[in-house]
């Protein structure tokens, strides 16, 4: 037990309390109770030391997509902090997604799935050339109306597996 509030009175409002953790906590599962008027609550969370991350990702969608392309192209660019090459793996999708909700029920459009891309450690860079046909752009039944492309990536670097 860390620290208590005891007999702590309830004017207009919710009490904030507030419990500051020192410069060197303790790292660990933990948990927070709270009983009042005989109602109990228990809050679960885990104590942990913040690393930032070693690495950054950098996705740059180059111009020119249009209906009739049959690619899209994009430089995805996954280095260290220090500015070296990292070896890892690229995956994620492509979606082309509508700025606004319809109200008619429409048929969800197809991604384009990124699987298994390497980063050797010798490039900083890849450039995806992702095929335009699976989006299928020019099937009416798909919405063509305020569309755009969403792309996700995550890069998981070799031998840790961390994922940005």
């Amino acid at each position: 037990r860390i620290k208590q509030w005891r007999d702590v009175s309830q004017e207009d409002a919710l009490k904030n309390l507030k419990y500051k953790l020192t410069r060197d906590p303790s790292f660990g599962q933990w948990k927070a109770v709270a009983i009042y008027d005989g109602e109990k609550e228990v809050v679960e969370f885990t104590v942990k030391k913040y690393v930032l991350p070693k690495f950054v990702v950098e996705v740059k969608s180059l111009p020119g997509m249009l209906y009739t392309s049959d690619e899209y192209k994009v430089n995805v660019c996954a280095y260290y902090t220090t500015g070296k090459p990292m070896k890892a793996t690229l995956e994620g999708s492509l979606c082309m997604k509508s700025k606004y909700r319809s109200y008619y029920r429409q048929a969800k459009r197809p991604c384009v799935t990124i699987k298994d891309i390497n980063f050797n450690g010798k490039e900083k860079c890849a450039l995806l050339q992702l095929s335009m046909k699976e989006l299928r752009l020019r099937e009416s039944k798909y919405p063509h109306y305020h569309i755009r492309p969403q792309l996700n990536v995550t890069v998981i670097e070799a031998g840790t597996n961390i994922k940005i």
